[in-house]
């Protein structure tokens, strides 16, 4: 329901008590709820970080905007100019979720053996394997194992 629709809804509210007109606070509260909200978009997490740190230094969407080819994070300025500027404005306005990041497992494809992370440490398993983000591998030094051919990297889930 948008606002001009709720509009005409409560205006055919009125309820006759003797010669009095009311409305029934229960039946606006309903009618109340049923409207639309901006839609959350969904946002990669280093463009989520990116806007909760502009905006922890009182940034406004135009100047968090116009620093953003000087970003640090490359990826930032990247996803920005794939034609997500309307994205990124929605979500710094009416607020974001970011996107879940996929899951992949990793096996050396010679001894089919598993990267494993336990109470072991980080080691390659025939039969035990952990899920990883690529954001996990990174930060162990494991990037590579994307680019790899003797590296199995299989995504897990959707």
């Amino acid at each position: 329901m948008n606002k001009q629709e709720l509009i005409k809804a409560i205006e055919t509210l009125d309820k006759l008590y003797g010669d009095k007109t009311y409305i029934v606070r229960d039946d606006v509260l309903k009618l109340v709820g049923q409207l639309d909200e901006p839609q959350k978009v969904t946002v990669p997490k280093f463009v989520a970080e990116y806007i909760e740190f502009k905006k922890k230094y009182d940034f406004h969407v135009y100047g968090a905007m116009r620093e953003i080819e000087d970003h640090y994070d490359k990826r930032v300025p990247e996803w920005f100019y794939e034609n997500n500027i309307e994205t990124f404005v929605r979500a710094w306005l009416d607020g974001y979720e970011v996107e879940k990041e996929p899951k992949y497992t990793v096996k050396v494809k010679a001894t089919k053996q598993y990267l494993s992370n336990d109470e072991i440490g980080i080691h390659f398993d025939p039969s035990f394997r952990s899920n990883f983000t690529k954001s996990d591998l990174e930060k162990l030094g494991l990037g590579w194992v994307f680019d790899c051919e003797g590296m199995e990297v299989e995504k897990v889930g959707k």
